[in-house]
């Protein structure tokens, strides 16, 4: 069990890196002030997939999640 929750945790820091730098990619102080914004629970989804074998993989879902991402233009 350890291993899916360390990859679940690779995975769900792989997607904020990559939305950061997406965000920064298309000019994210441009449109949003510096700040802190709540990631909201009820538009939000936290998911995984884990290869198994090398032949399948098995999915899974987090049903509670809460954050905040802090946005520093400069």
């Amino acid at each position: 069990m350890k291993s899916a929750l360390t990859a679940a945790s690779r995975t769900a820091t792989a997607l904020l890196f990559t939305s950061v730098l997406a965000s920064a990619a298309f000019g994210a102080d441009a449109k949003y002030a510096a700040g802190s914004y709540q990631i909201d629970a009820m538009h939000s989804k936290v998911g995984f997939e884990i290869s198994h074998l090398v032949i399948s993989s098995v999915e899974g879902k987090f049903n509670k999640s809460e954050g905040e991402i802090k946005l520093d233009p400069s």
